[in-house]
C-alpha cells in the first residue's frame, strides 16, 4: 500500500463491466466504448448507490444488476481534474477522458472492491450480449440520418424508413438505453443543422419526456463535455418533462441560433 495521500472513490457498474474488472485482477477499469467519451468515478457512496440501485438494475446493458465499487486513487494524479457537480449536492464526480483511462488505472492504489449489490443478473440473457451490437448501432444511426435527409412530406415510401420506426419501438417498448446510445451515435455522425434539429425535437425530447429522471444526468455530462451537443439541446421543448429536469436541461443548453436567439 502506498503511503502517498489518496482519495477514495466509488463507481456504480453493471455485470458486464464488473466481469471485465475481475479479469484485470480487480486492478483496472475496462476501456470505454466509442459512444462513451468520458469515465465517471464518483466521490461518495450515496450517489453511487443511487445509480446502481435505480439505473443499473433497470438497464439491459448492465444485465439488470448493479454493483457499488470502492477504490483509491493517488491524490496527486487527481489534482488537475475539476470535481463536477451534476444535480444534487451528492452528485459529484470526476470526468476522466476515455483516452486517459489507462493512466487513471495506473494510479489506482490496491484493488477495486465490491461494497454492495442490487438486483440479480437477468436469467434470459446469460451471455450478457447487448440488445444492439456496436455494428448494428452504427448501421441504425446511419440509416436514421439518411432517412431524415431524404424525407419530404407526401413523398411516399422512403428508403431506411425502418430506422425511425425501430427507434420509436425501442423507446416505447422499454429499451431507452438503446435510444440514448443511438442519439449519441447520430450526433457523432452528422452535425448538420437539419439532423440536429430533428434529433433535438424528436429523440432527445421524447427520451427526456419518458425517462427524464434516468437520463438527465447523462445529458448534462454530454452537454458539458461537448459544446456541439449543448447546441443541439437548444431545440428541445419541455413537452412532458418534469420542471426539475427542464431546469437542469436549460442550465446546460446553448440556445444560440434557436428560436430567434442570436449566435
Amino acid at each position: 500500500m502506498s503511503d502517498q495521500p489518496a482519495i477514495t472513490l466509488f463507481r456504480p457498474v453493471g455485470q458486464i463491466e464488473l466481469d471485465l474488472i475481475e479479469q484485470s485482477g480487480w486492478k483496472a477499469f475496462p476501456p470505454r466504448l466509442d459512444w462513451q467519451p468520458i469515465f465517471y468515478p464518483v466521490l461518495n457512496e450515496e450517489y453511487a448507490t443511487f445509480i446502481a440501485r435505480e439505473w443499473n438494475t433497470r438497464d439491459f446493458g448492465s444485465d439488470f444488476v448493479g454493483y457499488v465499487l470502492r477504490f483509491q486513487v493517488l491524490a496527486s494524479y487527481l489534482a488537475p481534474y475539476k470535481i463536477q457537480q451534476v444535480g444534487s449536492s451528492t452528485a459529484r464526480e470526476y470526468w476522466i477522458p476515455s483516452e486517459e483511462l489507462s493512466a487513471f488505472n495506473s494510479n489506482i492504489i490496491g484493488k477495486i472492491e465490491i461494497i454492495s449489490r442490487f438486483g440479480e443478473p437477468h436469467v434470459s440473457h446469460p451471455d450478457n450480449t447487448p440488445l444492439i451490437s456496436e455494428a448494428e448501432l452504427n448501421e441504425l444511426a446511419a440509416a436514421w440520418i439518411q432517412y431524415r435527409h431524404a424525407y419530404k412530406p407526401d413523398q411516399g415510401q422512403i428508403p431506411h424508413d425502418w430506422a425511425p420506426d425501430l427507434l420509436n419501438s425501442l423507446l416505447y417498448d422499454g429499451h431507452p438505453e438503446e435510444v440514448w446510445r443511438a442519439i449519441v451515435a447520430i450526433h457523432r455522425l452528422d452535425h448538420s443543422f437539419r439532423i440536429q434539429q430533428i434529433l433535438s425535437a424528436g429523440l432527445i425530447e421524447d427520451l427526456l419526456a419518458q425517462h427524464g429522471d434516468r437520463f438527465i444526468a447523462r445529458v448534462e455530462r454530454q452537454a458539458q463535455s461537448d459544446p456541439a451537443f449543448a447546441k443541439t439541446l437548444g431545440g428541445v421543448w419541455q413537452s412532458n418533462m418534469s420542471d426539475e429536469n427542464w431546469q437542469r436541461l436549460q442550465a446546460v443548453w446553448d440556445q444560440r441560433g434557436w428560436d430567434g436567439v442570436p449566435e
